[in-house]
């Protein structure tokens, strides 16, 4: 299932670099009040259909990782005001954009809107460019639970409080150059909790001008993206890990072909990794379990849930052994699964 149709209630379209809509998830179409592939242009008012192509547009083309443009739309219950968050995708093998469609009310004292997406699986803040150091003048709740500060110990300050000893400071200095320089910016960087955890955020960064062409706010886009780099096989803190834990861990592709084992799999199964690597598991079957098992499995897993199960495997020896396995499926930007982690 593709990412547009996985955002909850978050109303998610698909667009071709034209602002013309290749899919709408649900909530979009409810949103709009309307179908078909001009649907999204059909409810922007004219003085900002143009401007939305033309943000599309850049996107699609590479331009810009990401892009905020406030828009009104004409909706069924009533002409609202929306911010259209732009970023980068892929759909059908195409390069495309992704729009998240963000109702705004509770106007702010600066008179930017606020993001009411209380329901959104992604962090949202908004920076004001005009104070120094551009502090945070709006966290949603997202924010405030992938990132573990209450509401009133994230407003007021700069949204560098998430860095930490491992935050990289190449990317640090990305970001601040966009920002010094008012542009869109989209980097992956180690955040930290409140509580010290570290996680990996995609962090996108759109400027909200206005209609002078004044930089008065910068929009904050958050993505926990843990789970993606921790199935990346080189230079991951995932395999940082995986080396020192006591239970076997593999890693395949979306195929099913192992591309990486950790030691503990080696002295597991008695397999090397070079006779492991590039395999289907099957070779670690035993027989016990019978295709239905296993067809059960593959379903789960492909659907993009977590199976669990007790199963029989057998060693290179020819030795049988008992593990209880955990295969999690790992998806990319656009939801495509493109690994599964399995622990035993």
């Amino acid at each position: 299932m593709n990412r547009a149709d996985r955002t909850g209630g978050a109303a998610a379209l698909v667009v071709d670099d034209g602002g013309r809509v290749v899919h709408a998830s649900a909530a979009a179409s409810a949103l709009l009040g309307r179908d078909g592939s001009d649907a999204l242009l059909d409810a922007l008012d004219g003085a900002h259909r143009e401007r939305f192509r033309d943000q599309v547009a850049r996107v699609a083309a590479g331009e810009a990782d990401a892009l905020g443009l406030t828009v009104s739309l004409a909706a069924p219950s009533g002409d609202r005001e929306a911010v259209a968050l732009t970023t980068d995708a892929e759909w059908a093998g195409e390069p495309r954009a992704h729009v998240r469609l963000i109702e705004t009310d509770d106007a702010l004292p600066s008179g930017l809107s606020a993001r009411t997406m209380d329901a959104s699986p992604f962090g949202i803040s908004i920076a004001d460019a005009t104070l120094e150091d551009e502090p945070l003048i709006y966290v949603n709740e997202e924010f405030c639970e992938l990132t573990g500060y209450p509401e009133d110990e994230a407003l007021g300050q700069n949204c560098r409080f998430l860095q930490g000893p491992e935050t990289d400071p190449e990317m640090v200095a990305t970001v601040r150059e966009a920002v010094d320089a008012g542009d869109p910016v989209t980097v992956e960087l180690r955040n930290y909790r409140k509580d010290g955890s570290m996680f990996w955020n995609r962090l996108s960064i759109a400027p909200v001008r206005d209609e002078d062409g004044a930089l008065t706010h910068f929009f904050g886009f958050q993505e926990d993206v843990t789970q993606r780099r921790l199935a990346a096989k080189e230079g991951t803190l995932f395999e940082m890990q995986a080396e020192a834990v006591e239970q076997s861990v593999f890693i395949t592709d979306a195929d099913g072909v192992i591309v990486y084992v950790n030691p503990q799999f080696e002295c597991t199964t008695g397999y090397a990794a070079a006779e492991a690597l590039g395999r289907n598991p099957r070779f670690l079957r035993s027989g016990e379990q019978d295709d239905d098992f296993y067809a059960d499995m593959w379903e789960t897993v492909r659907s993009g849930e977590v199976w669990e199960a007790e199963l029989t495997n057998r060693r290179k020896s020819g030795e049988r052994y008992r593990a209880t396995q955990k295969i999690v499926p790992i998806e990319d930007r656009s939801g495509a699964i493109t690994r599964f982690v399995a622990v035993e």
